[in-house]
């Protein structure tokens, strides 16, 4: 169940974000500031994930053991058809 919270990022003061369940064992959650930034929040840290494709926007929704980020993805000129995405490793 997606959280609601306040978090310090590096890029502004403490914005609000939708948070995904914690990975209890590794204490780490998939992040989307309410500027649209998608990352890893963890140990207090905000790590942005890589940009997206040109045209596209991303949330990050979900975290695993292994590191492996998956969220809704949408180009900008139809926001409105999202399909998934799997990211795993940086790229």
């Amino acid at each position: 169940m997606p959280l609601r919270s306040n978090l310090q990022t590096p890029s502004d003061n403490t914005c609000g974000a939708h948070l995904s369940e914690p990975d209890i064992s590794k204490g780490q959650t998939a992040v989307t500031t309410s500027d649209g930034t998608t990352g890893i929040y963890q140990n207090g840290t905000f790590t942005p994930l890589p940009a997206p494709p040109p045209g596209y926007q991303v949330g990050a929704t979900g975290i695993n053991d292994a590191g492996v980020i998956v969220g809704p993805a949408s180009t900008n000129a139809d926001p409105n058809h999202e399909q998934g995405y799997i990211l795993v490793g940086s790229s």
